[in-house]
């Protein structure tokens, strides 16, 4: 299995078994809805932290009335689809990104705390590139850079097609200054250094933090 699928695979099998935490969102595509177990969630914490090693900490809230449980589905893009969005964007999707574009449709999933890319629900997966493009235009697109997720609070993570438009690098655009930072030389590259890290874990409170947030 290709290096891209076993990112996705593995990242769906985390937010999977914390789907209380992390498989829910407030609208989710009819399609991709898929019940809860509102007998056993109710017997959850409402808060837990979710850390790893070397990465920021993300306080998790337990899934409400209000949210929905997603489920990953198999994937509807097209070759063509992919075509005219690098039409639209005026850019070529390396072949790596291609392939995670074609694998299944999920919301968010990750492997690394601070690394997000981009949801990829259907209906609406190609929407979410270009609005993110598009609202940063002026620092990403018109600067040879493509948005592909976030760094945390800190950054965007995106191609950068400066140096080269056929194996562009992987870099994080900093919000305050503008500047990138390397992160990987390529799209594989990165994936393979997330795979390689130890799994983000969701852990109980501390004693002070259930203090401060009012968790029994």
């Amino acid at each position: 299995m290709s290096i891209t699928k076993t990112y996705i695979d593995k990242a769906l099998a985390l937010v999977e078994r914390n789907k209380e935490y992390l498989m829910y969102e407030q609208e989710v595509h009819p399609e991709m809805r898929t019940d809860a177990d509102w007998s056993a969630i109710k017997e959850k914490s409402s808060k837990m932290n979710l850390e790893q090693d070397g990465a920021t900490t993300e306080l998790l809230n337990l899934i409400s009335a209000n949210d929905s449980f997603w489920k990953a589905i198999e994937n509807t893009i097209t070759d063509h689809d992919i075509e005219k969005l690098e039409a639209h964007l005026e850019i070529t999707f390396p072949e790596s990104y291609k392939e995670y574009l074609r694998y299944k449709h999920f919301y968010t999933i990750f492997l690394d705390n601070d690394i997000r890319f981009y949801p990829k629900p259907i209906g609406s997966w190609e929407q979410i590139l270009k609005d993110n493009n598009e609202e940063m235009r002026e620092i990403l697109l018109d600067r040879g850079y493509l948005g592909i997720g976030n760094y945390s609070d800190y950054g965007e993570v995106c191609f950068d097609f400066n140096d080269s438009a056929d194996h562009p690098a992987i870099v994080m655009i900093d919000y305050e200054s503008g500047e990138p930072e390397m992160l990987a030389e390529n799209f594989t590259a990165l994936l393979e250094m997330i795979i390689a890290k130890p799994e983000p874990v969701v852990t109980e409170l501390k004693a002070w933090e259930k203090k401060m947030y009012g968790v029994s």
